[in-house]
């Protein structure tokens, strides 16, 4: 089974996606209206593995905010994916990846510029079993399993900035959150203001 996913209908989904998103506190609040979203992004917000990988994507951010201070400079974080191979127990695997950079310079409008690499924290690389799941579904287009990877970025990184207790460990006044692939389109999420 295939589906019918283009790059056009992929950018049209995730900001389509990021305008919804922003109008609810809760991811559960988000998919209790399942006509906003499409299906296959439901049924992963439902998994058991959303949640796990959720929680170590937390652990990795905290880890990293906790141990490296992000410099009151900078003006935004930038959450990159790529296209990677992994290897685990003698076997490799193709998987999507995530990074942390920041940057003091930001252009709100450049969707093609991600950022400077002026804040590149220890430990900035995360792997995630989900990402690993969704890349290699034999049944999702490479445009399906790049629009449900920005989308669980996007989910995870608007929960984590909603909780008061996270946001305790950023110092800087604020600056903006954006997530892409390396070899394509810069989104920008939101604005953090603490």
């Amino acid at each position: 089974m295939n589906d019918d996913f283009t790059l056009d209908k992929l950018d049209k989904s995730i900001r389509r996606l990021i305008q919804r998103g922003s109008e609810f506190k809760k991811t559960n609040e988000f998919t209790s209206i399942a006509e906003k979203i499409p299906t296959n992004l439901l049924g992963i917000i439902n998994s058991p593995e959303f949640n796990i990988s959720k929680e170590k994507f937390n652990l990795w951010f905290l880890q990293i905010i906790k141990e490296n201070k992000i410099p009151d400079e900078i003006n935004g974080l930038y959450f990159g994916l790529f296209e990677t191979t992994l290897k685990k127990k003698f076997k490799s695997k193709q998987t999507i990846a995530i990074y942390l950079i920041g940057s003091f310079s930001w252009d709100q409008n450049d969707s093609e510029w991600a950022c400077d690499e002026d804040f590149v924290p220890d430990n900035k690389y995360l792997y995630l079993e989900i990402m690993e799941d969704i890349y290699n579904n034999v049944n999702f287009n490479i445009y399906t399993k790049c629009f449900l990877a920005l989308a669980i970025v996007f989910l995870y990184l608007k929960e984590f900035f909603e909780i008061q207790y996270n946001l305790n460990f950023v110092k800087n006044n604020s600056f903006n959150i954006a997530t892409g692939f390396d070899d394509g389109d810069l989104y920008n999420l939101f604005k953090v203001k603490t």
